[in-house]
């Protein structure tokens, strides 16, 4: 892998004009080059030290705001000036949904080459903060040599043991980790002046149920984390469910740990599940299927119940499901209910229709039209998700088991299909097929805009974009939901 080119660390003056994909503001150099600064905002003018240059474009780091934009406001986290879960949270929230309906048509003229869009409707989510249920921390040993010297007469912890880290990896640092959710040393940002450790401060985006459920976990781990699998590095995926309680997910290391200790001390953990294999280094608490943000990626191996139950039940959509490592759930509650009844207006299945639910988890398009009186099928390559809608039949549903680009043929024609597939986007040959046998109406929900943007351009000239909605699913993130509908045009007579 090509490393980086180093920069001068030179120092210019820039007027921000947007936001990046990833969440960075982006402005333009003198010599024309656009340069990408997290914690800007549009509006801003800045004194930007450059860290990372190219031919076309370079990187920086704001050394001073020289001017500051109307929506730029003071980020209520005590971790953000460090952490790189976050990257918008230093822009009121209207700030944050205007920049992601900019970031959507910008995709859709620039990469789908689209043209006469219909105006990006906007959805704020309902709450700023926290509203995640699902998060992965990484969890870091760190080996200290003792100090040269007799030992400190303090109270303070020896310095030659053994120390842990668990939390978030850095901005533009990956390989740092923003250690979330202990308490906060003397001199820390957000400690008190009273010279004594303070109580620990969570995570703002995660749920209270899982924000206490941390705090127990790490309470109770032992010493070292003693009772999680050994290992220098582990990945800790927490999932806290409606009623509160909590599975825990541990990626990496070797051997058992004491899982029944640590599931008996802390209230509310019901089950622990382990998967050997490396904690790769990521920018964020989990938030999708495939985009390296934890569950729903396949794993080389099955997870395995170390302790506990399981089959914890969640309730989702009206309905009781089972909740296992792998299995795709949004992490937004309440944002989650929104997209669906959302997507499910845009589908507008009618008795009698065939309707195709594509990329569906267990059922969740298709199972509501099959109860509105539509014949639907979902196609799903997943078998943990589709044993799951098996095991709870709809009439009028049934699902298959398969790739999409392997399925979605042979079940065309159909009235109406919604896609919504992971962040890559649909396989080369779905909107091909779609284009040769086009349905009524097309519904795509999507969770990268420039994907989105690319399948759309694959799908011809037979659709009309009639309707585009953003949804705000991940506050203070740089991450957009959408909801596309597109109509068939039919030949003149």
């Amino acid at each position: 892998m090509r490393k980086p080119r180093s920069s001068s660390g030179a120092v210019h003056e820039v007027v921000i004009h947007g936001v990046g994909a990833a969440g960075a503001g982006v402005g333009r150099l003198n010599d024309g080059r656009v340069v990408f600064v997290h914690r800007t905002a549009p509006g801003d003018r800045v004194r930007v030290r450059l860290t990372q240059e190219k031919g076309r474009w370079a990187r920086g780091r704001v050394d001073r705001v020289l001017e500051g934009a109307p929506e730029r406001r003071v980020a209520p986290c005590v971790y953000y000036d460090r952490c790189g879960g976050c990257t918008l949270q230093h822009l009121e929230p209207e700030a944050q949904l205007a920049a992601r309906g900019v970031q959507l048509q910008d995709a859709l003229e620039r990469i789908g080459k689209l043209e006469d869009l219909p105006p990006v409707e906007l959805h704020a989510a309902p709450a700023e903060f926290h509203y995640r249920n699902r998060a992965s921390f990484t969890l870091r040993r760190l080996g200290v040599r003792p100090p040269a010297g007799p030992p400190p007469r303090s109270s303070a912890p020896d310095p030659s043991e053994p120390q842990v880290v668990a939390g978030f990896h850095a901005l533009d640092r990956p390989g740092v980790i923003v250690d979330i959710g202990a308490p906060l040393a003397p001199g820390a940002p957000g400690a008190s002046r009273s010279g004594e450790p303070q109580a620990a401060q969570p995570c703002l985006l995660v749920e209270p149920a899982l924000a206490s459920l941390w705090a127990e976990i790490r309470r109770h781990w032992g010493r070292n984390a003693s009772r999680l699998p050994a290992g220098m590095e582990l990945r800790l995926t927490l999932r806290a469910l409606s009623d509160g309680t909590g599975v825990l997910l541990v990626e990496g290391g070797a051997g058992r740990g004491e899982p029944e200790a640590l599931l008996k001390a802390v209230p509310g953990l019901r089950a622990i599940w382990s998967r050997p294999g490396g904690a790769g280094p990521q920018g964020a608490p989990g938030a999708g299927r495939t985009d390296g943000e934890g569950e729903g990626v396949d794993p080389p191996r099955p997870p395995r119940l170390l302790a506990g139950e399981e089959d914890p039940v969640e309730h989702w959509f009206g309905e009781a499901l089972p909740v296992r490592p792998g299995a795709f759930l949004q992490v937004n509650r309440e944002g989650a209910h929104r997209l669906h009844d959302l997507a499910l207006a845009e589908l507008g299945a009618r008795p009698g229709e065939r309707i195709l639910d594509a990329y569906c988890g267990f059922g969740v398009y298709g199972r509501a039209a099959a109860r509105a009186g539509a014949l639907a099928v979902g196609i799903e390559l997943d078998p943990q998700a589709v044993a799951m809608g098996r095991d709870r039949p709809v009439p009028g549903f049934d699902l298959l088991e398969g790739a999409v680009e392997d399925r979605l043929p042979g079940e065309l024609p159909a009235d109406r299909v919604v896609l919504n597939p992971p962040r890559g986007g649909v396989e080369a040959g779905v909107m091909e097929a779609l284009a040769a046998h086009p349905p009524r109406r097309l519904v795509y929900v999507s969770c990268d805009p420039a994907t989105l943007a690319r399948d759309l351009r694959r799908l011809g000239d037979g659709f009309r974009l009639v309707r585009l909605q953003a949804v705000d699913l991940f506050p203070q993130t740089a991450h957009i939901e959408t909801v596309a509908t597109l109509d068939r045009i039919d030949p003149s007579p």
